[in-house]
Parts: C-alpha cells; structure tokens; sequence
C-alpha cells in the first residue's frame, strides 16, 4: 500500500502559500526512521480522533515552480469513526463499514465497492517502508509551530518531489506534489490536450474536531437498496436517473 496514497485520502484535500512562509527557519536533514515515525504519529493523530470535519482546496499548476493556479477546486471532508465523507471535484466518496461509494454527479454513475483500510487501522511498518524505499532525501524545518517536510524521490517514481506541512498535533495543513511525467492539462480531454509537468496542491482549513455528525451522513441507504435474495443493490428512487457499477470483489 502507497502511503502517500493513504494520506491524500485526506487526503481526495489557507490559500496562503506556507511553504514559502517560513522566515529564517532552516532546512536539516532526517533519516528514514525519522520518517516512519512521524508518519505514525500522523496516522496515529487522525485514527484517535473520533470525529472532525475539514474544508479541502485542491489547486493544480502548470510546471513546478509556477504560482499562478490553472485549476482550483474547493470541498469537504467528514470523518466519524472508522466512516468518512469526501465531497471534491464533483465527486462525493462515502465510506462506512461495509461499502465504499463513490458518486459521480456529472456522470450520472453511482459505483459501489469493498471498503478500504482508511481509518480502520495504522499503516504497518511494511507499508511504510515500501513507500519509503522510493525516498532518495528527506528534508525537515520547523517554524511558526508548524512541521515543514520535503521528500524526494528515485526517477520513474509517480512524484519527483512531495512537500508537506503538519501541525502540532500531527494534522496535516497541506501537500504538494511535484509529478514526475507531463500530463495533461486538461484531464476531460486527455487525447487532444498539451502536456506538461504539473504541481498540485492541497490545503487543509476549518479543521473541527470531536464534533456531533449524524450517522446518516454515512449511509448507504441514501443512494441504494439491499436486496437480500439476490445480495444485490439497486438505486434508491432518488438515483433512478444513476447507472450502478458494483466492483466488490464480492457479492
């Protein structure tokens, strides 16, 4: 499991630029057990708070050391428990014991799968070391109260770079990610569109913790019915105009 893929779920998340706010703070080194550790504190931190909610922005940027945002995008996060709620991109992903439901608003489709390892347990020392073995440097400063961390990484990984800043208790602020390969710049129209090597950024605002969230926020019954005989879903009367994929693996 890529780490780094299990934080962003925060990660499907201060317009301010902190990364560059860091006044006469210095840049040190850390090893790779640095690392691990701080990135179980993280996990540590997000798994022992019962409920929080979040506003996510999500920036993109034409080249890596561009400022000027070419796409932007705001949101919301809820999480209660080991169930959470994503609401990005026209996308909203809710996840609760037993299913993963991702819909998608300007499609139409509704897909359903097995629920994944978010929130259910702390990543093992596996998982973190085999995202670490593609880290070639790793950078840490301090200032302000805040945790700024650097990770470069081998070629031919996904990222050549991976930049974020925690907090004090281990919650992340933001991220930015440096892409290794040119995509393109315009994702709904991949085959005509120009490539370049792009930068995303997402910010973490408005974090509330221990907060009350109604369970039904995390239920499937909003989008689907059950039908136990056939142990098979189909789209509530609200959705009828959905079209349902079921990819659990099983039934």
């Amino acid at each position: 499991m890529n780490y780094f893929n299990y934080i962003f779920v925060f990660i499907q998340l201060f317009a301010c630029d902190v990364m560059h706010s860091q006044s006469t703070a210095k840049w040190v080194d850390i090893n790779k057990e640095e690392a691990r550790k701080m990135l179980q504190d993280m996990s540590n931190a997000y798994l022992a708070t019962p409920n929080f909610s979040m506003q996510v922005n999500q920036a993109s940027y034409i080249g890596h050391s561009s400022a000027v945002v070419h796409d932007e995008a705001t949101g919301k996060f809820f999480k209660s428990n080991k169930s959470y709620v994503s609401q990005l991109l026209g996308l909203q992903t809710v996840q609760n014991e037993k299913l993963k439901i991702v819909i998608d608003s300007a499609n139409k489709v509704i897909a359903i799968n097995n629920s994944d390892r978010s929130f259910k347990a702390i990543p093992s020392i596996e998982d973190l070391d085999q995202s670490l073995f593609f880290v070639i440097d790793i950078k840490k400063m301090v200032s302000n109260g805040l945790a700024f961390y650097s990770f470069r990484f081998k070629e031919n990984f996904t990222y050549t770079k991976i930049e974020f800043v925690l907090t004090s208790d281990f919650f992340m602020k933001e991220m930015v990610m440096y892409f290794s390969d040119d995509l393109p710049i315009n994702p709904d129209d991949e085959e005509h569109s120009a490539k370049a090597k792009l930068k995303y950024k997402v910010s973490y605002s408005g974090i509330r913790k221990n907060i009350v969230i109604k369970p039904e926020m995390f239920s499937e019954n909003q989008y689907l019915i059950y039908h136990p005989s056939q142990k098979k879903y189909s789209v509530n009367e609200k959705y009828k105009r959905y079209k349902l994929q079921d990819l659990r693996a099983t039934n």
